[in-house]
């Protein structure tokens, strides 16, 4: 079979061909790079969710045995000491930012309340602490923050304002 390079049927052809592995190499490729991409994010989000599920039933478990024990525990004479000690008891006094006192407001239901700020935590460690507040007879946790940390300060931060009954 002769093909003449020189007439334009061929060079069309040619140019059709070029134009092809053109779109190939730079729309159809990246497509399916960004697919699969997306395919991987989507799997490990899913994974982080099944976590978080877990420890929120985790959580949940806690609440509940917390109220069932609150009879069998001390109460608390003051907060900022009880929870100094219960950070230092439970190792975590490294993580501890700040342990403050809130200013009560008039008709608040509680006699005092504090907050309690820790960094670079990892998740069991602050589960446990989390549930140690949560078993305390005459505790509530008022409100809590928790946040995902940097890639320069890894880990967790926890937020925590509590107040004693």
């Amino acid at each position: 079979m002769n093909v003449d390079l020189n007439s334009p049927k061929s060079l069309y052809l040619l140019a059709a061909l070029l134009l092809v592995v053109l779109l190939f190499q730079f729309m159809v490729t990246p497509f399916f790079t960004a697919v699969d991409g997306l395919e991987l994010e989507v799997m490990q989000q899913q994974q982080v969710n099944h976590q978080m599920e877990g420890w929120v039933l985790r959580l949940d478990q806690l609440r509940h045995q917390g109220d069932e024990s609150q009879s069998k525990q001390q109460a608390i004479t003051s907060l900022l000491p009880w929870l100094e000690r219960e950070t230092a008891a439970s190792g975590l006094k490294k993580h501890v930012k700040q342990i403050s006192s809130v200013n009560l407001q008039k008709g608040d239901l509680y006699r005092e309340r504090a907050t309690l700020r820790m960094k670079e935590m990892e998740i069991e460690p602050m589960l446990r602490l989390v549930e140690k507040l949560e078993q305390t007879p005459g505790l509530k946790i008022v409100r809590s923050d928790i946040r995902r940390g940097t890639e320069k300060k890894p880990g967790l931060s926890l937020f925590i304002e509590l107040g004693r009954l």
